[in-house]
């Protein structure tokens, strides 16, 4: 439901990581499909692997760039198994992909604008392959919506993804979709109180983080020199294909 604290979650959350955690262990691959509003200033930090992405078209040119990652990673593990070798690479940071409104990839309606429908087409498809193989490459996902029902949240997507963080919803259908159970549409009306389901289900409070103390905290960590569209190189991002600018291009 609106107001429900979805999006402040989403903020803490990442807020949280990106204090915790230096470029070189934490890459953001950022959708904001409501505007860009929410996540615009994730993507000035040194953490964000392009420009928050806000059109379907860029969704589908940023999670096709996520799945060449992807291959060349899978593509190192299995010369590494070949090998007699089966560590990842110590160089690999974690990529986290972050689809604010996903019913905006997978169900919104873009009438007869072809182009339109078939990014919108390669990126539902892109979504998919990274829940299904990218964990085990160290590629997580994380993917919000305000329409949790069986057509925005597909089968294939929501039996790869691991767990479950459920604010209130309208409808016990609603709630079964997401839990399995009525448990989102029983909560009280507080901001932020939901529902994690993963190996057991709890329900909980978030954390009430605004946008100017999210702001105020990056800027503490990072500072403002480092608040900025493009970074310097982290361990080998300027040999692969999600570096794309001139500054990354060179590892000097």
């Amino acid at each position: 439901m609106t107001g429900g604290g979805k999006s402040v979650f989403l903020r803490q959350a990442l807020t949280f990581l990106c204090c915790d955690h230096p470029p070189e262990r934490l890459r953001l691959a950022l959708i904001d499909l409501k505007g860009g509003v929410e996540l615009a200033y994730f993507g000035l930090l040194p953490h964000a692997l392009y420009p928050v992405a806000d059109t379907v078209a860029a969704a589908a040119d940023t999670l096709s760039r996520v799945r060449e990652e992807l291959d060349r990673r899978l593509s190192e593990v299995r010369h590494a198994v070949e090998a007699g070798d089966s560590a990842a690479p110590a160089s690999w940071p974690r990529i986290l992909v972050v689809v604010d409104e996903v019913a905006e990839l997978t169900v919104r309606d873009l009438g007869d604008d072809r182009a339109a429908r078939a990014a919108q087409q390669a990126a539902t498809g892109r979504l998919c392959e990274i829940a299904r193989l990218g964990r085990s490459v160290d590629i997580h996902l994380v993917c919000c919506t305000q329409r949790p029902d069986a057509e925005a949240v597909p089968g294939q997507l929501k039996a790869n993804l691991d767990g479950t963080v459920a604010f209130r919803v309208r409808a016990a259908a609603n709630s079964f979709i997401l839990l399995d159970s009525d448990k989102a549409s029983l909560l009280p009306p507080h901001p932020g109180r939901a529902v994690f389901a993963h190996e057991t289900v709890e329900e909980f409070q978030a954390v009430d983080c605004s946008l100017e103390e999210s702001r105020d905290l990056l800027l503490a960590r990072w500072g403002s020199g480092r608040v900025s569209p493009t970074t310097g190189p982290v361990t080998q991002w300027w040999e692969n294909t999600l570096s794309t600018s001139d500054e990354l291009s060179d590892p000097s």
